[in-house]
C-alpha cells in the first residue's frame, strides 16, 4: 500500500516539473545585457572583425566604453582599414539596429560608408550622434530622429541628404550643437531654429541652394556663439539685424551672393574671433567699426569690391590688455579688392 502511494506521487509531481519546465523556456527573455551581447555579435564582423569570438569582453574592445553594471555606453567602430570593393558594398546596405543599446550615450559611426539609416529608436538617454562622411541619401528619415530627446550633439554632416531640413529637429529641444553641412538639403532655413533655445553651435554650409537672405532675424540667433553659413548661395544685403547676434565668437558668411555694404552694426559684435566675408559680391568702404572688434584673430574680406582701410585698432585692446601687434600669419588679408588700401598697421607685417 506504501508503495503504491509512493508511485502515485511521483506520477503527480513529474508532470508538475514538466510543465513548470517548459512554460520558463518558453516565455523566458534574454536580459538586457545579454541582447547587448547578442547585438554585438551580429555586428562584430563587419565592424570589430577582430574582436568577433569575444563577445564576453566587449567592454574591454577598443572605442567602446560601459557602465559599472556592464552595459553599453559609448560606441565609436574603428574606421574600417581594408575598403574593397566587395566590403564596402557589404557595409553600404548593412542594417544596424541599436535599439536593444538602452544605455547608450554617445554613437558615433562616421567613416563607415554606410547607405542605410540605423534604427535609433528608444535610445532615451543618447546625447553624442555622429553619422558624417557616409553615404546616406534621401530625406532624414523622421524614425531617425524619434524618442532622442536628450541628444545634445547631431552631426550628419558630408553625406548626400537632400530634401528640406527636418521639423522634428525642433522636439531635440536640450539639443546645442547640429552639423548639417556638405549635404545637398534645398529651400529657406527653418524657423525651428528659433525655437531651440539650447543651440548655440550651428553649421549648415556646403548645401545644395539656401538662396534667401540670411536669417539673422530667428529669435535665440542672439545666443549663438558658432555660425556657418558659407557656400549656400545667400543673397541680398547682409541685414542689420547682425548686430543683435553679440556672443558670436565666429561667423562665415563666405562664398555666397550677398552684395551691398558691411553693416556698421557689426561693430556690436565684440566678442568674435573669426570673420569670413571673402568670395561675395559686397561693395562700399569697410565700415570703421570693424576696429572694436579687438578680439579678433582671423578676418578675410578678400574677393569682394570694397575698398578703404582696415582699421588700426582691429584686433588690438586700445586700453593694452591685450597683443596690440597682431602676426601676419594669423591674418587673411582682404585682397582682390577694388582700391583697396591698406591701413599702416597692415603694412607695418607686410
Amino acid at each position: 500500500m506504501a508503495i503504491s502511494c509512493t508511485c502515485t506521487i511521483i506520477l503527480m509531481l513529474v508532470p508538475l516539473v514538466f510543465v513548470g519546465i517548459t512554460t520558463n523556456a518558453g516565455t523566458h527573455k534574454l536580459s538586457p545585457l545579454d541582447q547587448e551581447a547578442n547585438a554585438m555579435l551580429s555586428i562584430s564582423k563587419e565592424l570589430w572583425s577582430n574582436q568577433h569570438n569575444n563577445v564576453s569582453n566587449r567592454c574591454n574592445w577598443p572605442r567602446v566604453n560601459c557602465n559599472k553594471a556592464g552595459s553599453i555606453t559609448l560606441l565609436s567602430p574603428p574606421t574600417p582599414s581594408n575598403f574593397t570593393d566587395e566590403f564596402r558594398t557589404q557595409l553600404c546596405f548593412l542594417k544596424l539596429n541599436f535599439s536593444v543599446f538602452q544605455n547608450l550615450v554617445h554613437l558615433d559611426l562616421s567613416e563607415m560608408g554606410l547607405c542605410e539609416f540605423p534604427k535609433l529608436s528608444g535610445l532615451k538617454k543618447l546625447q553624442h550622434l555622429n553619422l558624417s562622411y557616409n553615404t546616406f541619401a534621401g530625406e532624414v528619415p523622421f524614425t531617425l530622429l524619434e524618442n532622442l530627446t536628450q541628444l545634445v550633439v547631431l552631426d550628419i554632416s558630408n553625406n548626400y541628404i537632400s530634401g528640406t531640413i527636418p521639423q522634428e529637429l525642433s522636439k531635440l529641444e536640450r539639443l546645442v550643437m547640429l552639423d548639417l553641412s556638405a549635404n545637398r538639403f534645398l529651400g529657406s532655413i527653418p524657423l525651428i531654429f528659433g525655437q531651440m533655445s539650447n543651440l548655440t553651435h550651428m553649421n549648415l554650409s556646403n548645401n545644395q541652394h539656401f538662396g534667401d537672405e540670411v536669417p539673422f532675424t530667428l529669435p535665440n540667433l542672439t545666443q549663438f556663439l558658432v555660425l556657418d553659413l558659407s557656400q549656400n548661395k545667400h543673397n541680398g544685403f547682409i541685414p542689420h539685424e547682425i548686430g543683435k547676434l553679440t556672443n558670436l565668437l565666429t561667423l562665415d558668411l563666405s562664398s555666397n551672393s550677398l552684395s551691398g555694404p558691411i553693416p556698421e552694426q557689426i561693430g556690436y559684435l565684440k566678442r568674435l574671433t573669426s570673420f569670413h566675408l571673402h568670395s561675395n559680391l559686397l561693395s562700399g568702404f569697410i565700415p570703421h567699426e570693424i576696429g572694436k572688434l579687438t578680439n579678433l584673430l582671423t578676418l578675410d574680406l578678400s574677393s569682394n569690391f570694397l575698398s578703404g582701410p582696415i582699421p588700426e585698432q582691429i584686433g588690438c585692446d586700445p586700453f593694452g590688455s591685450a597683443q596690440h601687434r597682431i602676426q601676419q600669419d594669423r591674418w587673411l588679408y582682404p585682397q582682390r579688392n577694388r582700391a583697396f588700401v591698406a591701413s599702416r598697421s597692415f603694412k607695418s607685417l607686410l
